[in-house]
């Protein structure tokens, strides 16, 4: 079953508005996704029960609180504010215990990102030159410059990190905790960090989110290729977030960008949790395409 992501929700003029639409068009599934707009948990409990959907997944953080702008997405499961962290760890189980409510089988975690070293700042930077089509010589140099500043600090966070993985997962053994792989440069893990976090949290409930169009942004950059994540946590993956890019440009609806769908495909059981993840400015007729996109590849 191919579902859809509330991240999108801010392209409707309200929740039931979202639901009716998407089924309409012919999602069976959903995901409770961060978007800007604000839903509580009372309101998707309630259409949950009179449309009988299916909600396979929430990502994390969902809560009716509210909560740092910075921490949206649950990254400080990796902060060095120890106070900070503990409370991200209470959110993410309180996410837990409402897709536990909704009857959905993973949560899907953000691991935070790397705030010294201006690598930020550093990392728009080369984006810049990466668009304006700088020499791969001199993008080849930046790129290293970059890897050398990550390293030096990369270390802390994935400490961090794995100790508010280990401290999730063995508090409520329902619920897949799913990793995703980040856009951007500054954010944690990378691949190499990936394969560590699974090496040292040998918790049967942490899993891998695929997600195509961050792995692909990284591949355009000369990060990472796509298949490298597929080919090393593929055993590993729960589910995964589904949309096209365009250069650096993600969450555009599957089929009018360059992500590779059939060799995504290839990589994909019968169970795993398949969402389309787009942008709020994809407009019903666009999902309608990329549903026949998707059915046509073989992943719907």
């Amino acid at each position: 079953m191919l579902g859809i992501s509330t991240a999108c929700i801010s392209g409707f003029s309200n929740l039931a508005e979202f639901f009716k639409t998407s089924i309409e068009i012919g999602f069976s599934t959903f995901e409770i996704g961060v978007s800007s707009v604000k839903t509580s948990k009372k309101d998707i409990l309630n259409w949950q029960k009179r449309l009988n959907l299916n909600i396979a997944s929430v990502h994390n953080l969902f809560t009716d609180k509210p909560i740092d702008a910075e921490n949206r997405r649950g990254d400080f499961l990796a902060s060095s504010d120890e106070k900070r962290r503990e409370e991200t760890i209470k959110l993410t189980l309180k996410t837990a215990k409402f897709a536990e409510e909704l009857g959905a089988r993973a949560v899907i975690l953000h691991a935070g990102y790397i705030k010294e070293g201006h690598l930020r700042e550093n990392c728009r930077d080369f984006k810049e030159s990466w668009s304006r089509g700088e020499e791969p010589l001199g993008l080849e140099i930046t790129r290293k410059h970059l890897s050398e500043i990550r390293t030096k600090y990369a270390y802390k966070y994935v400490e961090r990190v794995i100790r508010s993985l280990k401290t999730v997962c063995r508090e409520n053994r329902k619920i897949l905790f799913c990793l995703e792989p980040r856009v951007n440069f500054y954010e944690i893990p990378n691949l190499k960090e990936t394969e560590e976090i699974f090496a040292r949290v040998k918790e049967p409930n942490l899993c891998y989110w695929h997600d195509t169009g961050h792995a692909q942004v990284q591949e355009n950059l000369g990060l990472s290729a796509q298949e490298d994540w597929l080919k090393t946590f593929g055993e590993r993956m729960a589910g995964i977030h589904l949309h096209d890019t365009r250069l650096l440009k993600d969450h555009l609806p599957p089929g009018i960008g360059k992500v590779n769908f059939p060799l995504i495909k290839k990589y994909l059981q019968q169970e795993t949790i398949k969402i389309i993840e787009v942008g709020d400015r994809a407009t019903k007729e666009e999902l309608k395409k990329s549903l026949i996109f998707l059915d046509r590849t073989g992943i719907a």
